[in-house]
């Protein structure tokens, strides 16, 4: 049994849009999920709001959906980074290292500083190099 899980805005824009394409996929691999420990970031935060205002999701709709489904769950939980600058440069590091977006290098830094193996993605970027960035895809 996976213990953490780092959730991908990828994937909950396909669980919540059911006219995604991964939609089916999504509901699978939540419902394998659902009782699970599950990280987010506030990047995260701002792709799902992003993405689901690109579906017609008015502010209300999406501030209903984040708040039930993620602030109001119990087996949700954000993830910071401390308020040393000296972070930065380890973010940097590993930017370079990798050949991911900016964004998504974030993403991995998060989940490497707080040792989360396995994300739950539909992100080709972290499918096509999950065995070089040392994760677990869902």
């Amino acid at each position: 049994m996976i213990d953490k899980i780092y959730l991908d805005a990828s994937f909950f824009i396909a669980f919540k849009i059911p006219s995604h394409p991964f939609y089916k996929k999504a509901l699978k691999i939540f419902d394998q999920i659902k009782n699970q420990q599950i990280y987010f970031s506030l990047f995260f935060i701002d792709e799902v709001i992003y993405n689901l205002s690109k579906y017609k999701l008015n502010k209300k709709q999406i501030t209903d959906l984040v708040k039930k489904d993620l602030l109001e769950a119990n087996n949700t939980f954000l993830l910071t980074l401390p308020p040393q600058k000296k972070i930065i440069e380890k973010y940097l590091k590993q930017w370079q290292k990798y050949n991911l977006k900016p964004i998504d290098s974030v993403h991995l830094f998060l989940m490497k500083q707080h040792k989360i193996k396995t994300i739950a993605t539909f992100d080709n970027h972290f499918i096509k190099n999950k065995k070089q960035l040392g994760i677990n895809i869902l």
